[in-house]
């Protein structure tokens, strides 16, 4: 029952302009925010940098 409302709710904004603004980030030098490279499945590093420690 969950399974086919969420299908009926995702058929009817299929078509909707909000998906069409959407927007990925990309990595910037002067943005400090997204950093390259980063591992996203490396919890220990993952750990650091938003602990803000950033010394690995």
């Amino acid at each position: 029952m969950l399974e086919e409302a969420l299908r009926k709710l995702l058929v009817e904004h299929a078509g909707s302009a909000a998906a069409a603004d959407f927007e990925l980030p990309s990595f910037r030098p002067e943005d400090p925010a997204l950093r390259p490279g980063v591992d996203l499945y490396d919890k220990e590093l993952m750990a650091d940098l938003l602990d803000g420690d950033g010394t690995r």
